[in-house]
């Protein structure tokens, strides 16, 4: 895949030449000088949806201001990157953490999976003029925070909108990394599909020797909770104190060293709490306790034993998933009922859960290709595996719509609809310009069940 860096700004420079007598200097100074914006007054301390952007209107982001926030304070800021768009989710779910350590929080409208990475990056790029210059926030403590496909854009457009304190990548990577990175913290859930993926970029970061580190949680693919999301904070705020842009603040790093002290009996969690204290403390505390530690669990049997393991099992991984996209056109609906069951029924094996998200991300792209084709045989069928492998999935539920109404299913189509909103569909915008539902939109049935979305 060929990954479109490079966005391109052009400035442009207007220079005046004044000469003459004073007067005439100064009655040509008023006359060019662009007048100063007005101060803007945002609410302290509550999720606004939706600002426009001063330079952009057509752009669009959630903002949190914290209450230590002052135009004058110039606090540091962190810019979410969600693969749906909705700005408001992270900062709803995180500005406690915010409050805590004192964040401007931002969130694009705009920037949403199917984009291209140079549209991605004018996004960001826009953001990050907003949060330095209307929002007054410090430039040199400006770090961004992508989930899932805003991961990916976040680690292609890092290099392109300098200068990046630090980034965050959540539940996705990308397989080939730029040269340089701002320093870059990787989290990902145990039961996430895109579990390897981020594994394997957080190798990348290690390879070309650029400042990382990585955070396990015991998730699947979604935002991960609050108490791991803290280490997000915990990262950009040290990062700040590395580069001297920050003070040292010592009850920070000690309440730090407080929450990640206890030593993990599994020799492979155990190196990676050591790994995060070396690279979360560099430049910020004494470390050399902890790289020696590491460099001894790294010599013991045990661990290399568990290491081999784990890349035992990690091909084994790949393996299964690719053995499975084959059946997926391979066996008929039976097997995939019982397998998907046989699957569902040891989820608490992450392997597993892993698996079926995997399958999950497998038939959305089936159904819809199928759909795009026409071919309403075929997305039949994956659409009966998505619904086997990942029942209350929003995507799956909505697809499943599409083709009833397409295939003249009023019915069919109303209940899948009302099946996507009961698990979570919020976007009325797309159920009312959806091209299959032409025919329903006519309905009261399809009328009252758009009033419900919010």
């Amino acid at each position: 895949m060929k990954w479109n860096y490079f966005f391109c700004w052009g400035f442009l420079f207007l220079i005046a030449c004044s000469g003459g007598q004073k007067k005439h200097v100064e009655h040509e100074t008023e006359s060019t000088a662009p007048p100063a914006p007005p101060r803007d007054s945002f609410g302290i301390s509550q999720v606004i949806s939706s600002v426009n952007c001063r330079d952009n209107p057509a752009l669009s982001y959630a903002l949190y201001l914290p209450h230590q926030y002052k135009a004058t304070a110039q606090l540091p800021a962190l810019i979410f990157v969600d693969p749906h768009g909705d700005g408001s989710f992270p900062l709803n779910k995180y500005y406690p953490l915010a409050e805590k350590f004192g964040v401007v929080l931002m969130g694009s409208n705009d920037s949403k999976n199917g984009m291209q990475f140079n549209e991605t990056t004018f996004i960001l790029q826009s953001l990050y003029n907003e949060a330095s210059q209307r929002i007054h926030a410090d430039a040199r403590q400006v770090s961004i925070a992508g989930f899932s496909g805003g991961a990916k854009a976040t680690l292609v457009a890092a290099t392109e909108i300098p200068p990046l304190l630090s980034i965050i990548y959540c539940s996705a990577g990308i397989p080939e990394l730029p040269q340089q990175l701002p320093p870059a913290l990787g989290i990902t859930g145990l039961k996430d599909m895109n579990y390897t993926e981020v594994i394997e970029t957080d190798k990348q970061l290690e390879k070309k020797h650029l400042q990382h580190s990585l955070i396990e949680w015991n998730g699947k693919h979604e935002w991960c909770d609050s108490a791991t999301f803290q280490n997000a904070f915990y990262w950009m705020l040290f990062r700040a104190i590395e580069k001297k842009a920050a003070p040292v603040d010592k009850d920070l790093v000690q309440n730090f060293i407080k929450q990640n002290s206890r030593t993990n009996p599994d020799p492979l969690k155990e190196e990676l709490r050591l790994q995060k204290m070396v690279a979360f403390l560099n430049g910020v505390s004494y470390v050399n306790g902890y790289q020696s530690g590491l460099q001894a669990l790294r010599q013991q049997k045990v661990f290399m034993t568990a290491l081999e393991k784990q890349g035992s099992d990690l091909e084994m991984e790949s393996r299964m998933k690719q053995n499975y996209i084959e059946c997926i056109d391979l066996k008929d609906l039976t097997w995939w009922h019982q397998e998907a069951s046989r699957l569902k029924l040891a989820t608490s094996n992450a392997m597993n859960a892993r698996i079926l998200g995997y399958l999950s991300l497998a038939c959305y792209s089936y159904s819809s290709n199928a759909m795009k084709q026409q071919n309403y045989n075929a997305a039949s069928k994956y659409l009966s595996i998505y619904y086997f492998v990942d029942q209350e999935n929003v995507d799956r539920a909505f697809m499943q719509a599409c083709l009833y109404a397409r295939m003249q299913n009023k019915i069919g189509a109303l209940q899948s609809i009302q099946e996507a909103i009961n698990y979570g569909f919020t976007d009325k915008a797309k159920l009312m310009s959806e091209e299959s539902f032409a025919s329903l939109r006519t309905s009261n049935e399809f009328n009252e069940l758009a009033q419900k979305i919010k």
